[in-house]
């Protein structure tokens, strides 16, 4: 009888705005805007650069049950607000372009890329949607059952998509189970407008070349960097312990992280015969600036880079 009268108490204390802990009033606090990373930044047409910006809610309990050790924060609510930000590096000055209105399955942008042919934004969160820069004309283009969509770039003429679709968990497991469900992991290509998505290989981390004939791609669960034709024929192999491959936008050189020894970032020629590494080091993943002079990276780390003639190699400028 004692406990079901401190339970009903504790439950009229929790209804009248008080925590059952704490014995203090829900105060809801959200948490400055933020940068997200994982990808999801990427370069506008006109060398600026575009993020995801989320506004995250918290709930905080007052007075602190647990005095000196902070504050206790509940019932985290995640990605609540998200805003697409362009920010000038030179001048560090900062413009929010749209709210995003969260249709997809997953909400939190994970992956984003701007194409300048037909200046969409697409916007990858397990599914892919596409968006003006005004924020009119959201679409859904992809959504599919059993994984999730990501990585996904603009063609170079912007009339196509490529895109890796994954289980939750890469283990062997997860992907048997997919493909029991008659589901196919790895590399696709979709229409600008959802149409004709089509499976190109068993692959992720795919980029396009230049002209769009090809595609430089990392094998499903493997440190192998493979070069494959746009219509999914003539696969070779590039190198073994890479990943995250890039091709530069004049198509002579593709970056991609090495695991090998010394590791980190390296350049190789799409024949393979020549390879430099990288200076200074950038993070995962990269972005191309559309002169190939700049390499976006992780979280909006810019490295300045610069092409010795005498030597073809990339120094700090």
């Amino acid at each position: 009888m004692k406990k079901v009268i401190l339970w009903l108490i504790i439950g009229i204390i929790s209804l009248s705005g008080f925590s059952a802990h704490g014995m203090g009033k829900v105060i809801p606090k959200k948490t400055p805007m933020q940068n997200v990373g994982d990808g999801a930044y990427c370069w506008t047409p006109d060398g600026k650069i575009a993020f995801y910006r989320r506004i995250d809610h918290w709930i905080k309990y007052e007075p602190d049950p647990f005095p000196g050790g902070g504050g206790v924060y509940d019932d985290y609510k995640k990605n609540d607000e998200g805003f697409i930000v362009v920010r000038d590096p030179n001048t560090k000055e900062e413009k929010v372009l749209f709210k995003v209105p969260f249709k997809g399955a997953a909400p939190g942008i994970k992956y984003m890329d701007w194409s300048g042919a037909n200046e969409k934004i697409l916007l990858s969160s397990g599914v892919l949607e596409t968006i003006n820069p005004d924020g009119s004309d959201f679409k859904m283009i992809v959504h599919k059952e059993g994984g999730y969509c990501s990585h996904a770039t603009w063609s170079p003429d912007g009339k196509q998509i490529l895109y890796s679709f994954l289980p939750h968990s890469l283990m062997d497991e997860r992907i048997a189970q997919m493909v029991a469900k008659g589901l196919r992991p790895g590399l696709y290509i979709v229409n600008a407008n959802g149409s004709s998505d089509k499976f190109l290989i068993e692959g992720e981390n795919g980029s396009w070349s230049p002209d769009g004939k090809q595609i430089v791609y990392q094998e499903l669960r493997k440190y192998m960097i493979y070069i494959i034709n746009a219509d999914g024929t003539g696969k070779r192999l590039l190198l073994e312990g890479g990943a995250n491959p890039a091709w530069s936008p004049d198509g002579k050189w593709i970056l991609y992280y090495y695991y090998g020894r010394p590791g980190g970032w390296y350049i190789i020629s799409p024949d393979g015969n020549e390879r430099k590494k990288l200076k200074p080091p950038i993070n995962s993943p990269p972005r191309w600036s559309s002169d190939g002079k700049k390499i976006l990276g992780d979280r909006g780390f810019i490295a300045e880079v610069r092409v010795k003639e005498e030597n073809k190699s990339y120094e700090k400028q």
